[in-house]
């Protein structure tokens, strides 16, 4: 699992959800990118790339639109959500670099959002026990005590 910290931030750093089509990428990305020194990925498929003070500045999501599923009903996304925070990986988690999850990345949608889940617990327990650090107004890093378990979007801004 991915270990990170939270800290009290009032300079929070935003990142803005992007489709690019041509690629299949989803970036998940700063508007103002400084050097990205350190990276790490869970199954080759998540690439986090994160700056000299461990922090991120940019995810890049390698799973295409069709391999995104339809939910059936409303993701159970608790909501709940820790304000004026920040999350930044620790030495640990940087120095190991690479996560494989067994289950694999999870990825769902429903009319409203759009979830990606990194943890081998279930998508329902991802989402109805996280809690959302927010990247930027349509978009939320989910932790679970100090582990990074997921992301969740917007489905209205991902073109």
């Amino acid at each position: 699992m991915i270990k990170c910290e939270i800290l009290e931030n009032e300079k929070i750093l935003r990142l803005y959800p992007k489709y690019d089509s041509e690629s299949g990428i989803l970036e998940i990305q700063t508007k103002t990118p400084t050097d990205w020194v350190f990276g790490l990925d869970i199954n080759g498929t998540i690439i986090f790339d994160i700056n000299d003070k461990f922090i991120i500045e940019n995810i890049d999501i390698l799973i295409p639109k069709w391999k995104w599923e339809k939910y059936s009903g409303k993701l159970p996304w608790s909501e709940k959500v820790l304000k004026n925070k920040s999350v930044i990986f620790t030495k640990e988690t940087i120095n190991k670099k690479s996560f494989y999850i067994n289950e694999g990345i999870q990825a769902f949608f429903d009319d409203k959002n759009l979830f990606f889940g990194f943890s081998s617990n279930s998508k329902y327990d991802i989402l109805n026990k996280s809690k959302g650090i927010i990247l930027s107004e349509d978009c939320y890093l989910l932790i679970q005590e100090s582990y990074i378990v997921g992301v969740i979007l917007a489905k209205d801004k991902i073109n």
